[in-house]
């Protein structure tokens, strides 16, 4: 059987693959949430050291801490009960 030959990671590649994986947890959480009437935001994918992520002060994030071959990987969640019009 022929096999392709393997591509070279590269920064682009893994950053497109973080934010199609942050989109399918986005996705995932909000068929599971159905019932509560969420509105959510396209997420975003931060690269590099140093950053500071800021969430308004009505949300408490929630961060979920990976390690993987490549480095370390957090993915951070914040939620806030928004009004809904009638």
């Amino acid at each position: 059987m022929l096999m392709p030959e393997e591509e070279p990671l590269t920064r682009e590649g893994t950053v497109d693959a973080v934010g199609e994986s942050a989109n399918m947890v986005a996705g995932a959480a909000k068929a599971k949430l159905e019932e509560f009437d969420l509105s959510v935001s396209l997420p975003n994918v931060v690269t590099g050291e140093g950053h500071e992520i800021c969430f308004p002060s009505n949300v408490t994030p929630i961060c979920v801490p990976y390690h993987s071959d490549w480095g370390p990987l957090m993915l951070e969640v914040g939620m806030a009960q928004v009004a809904v019009g009638v």
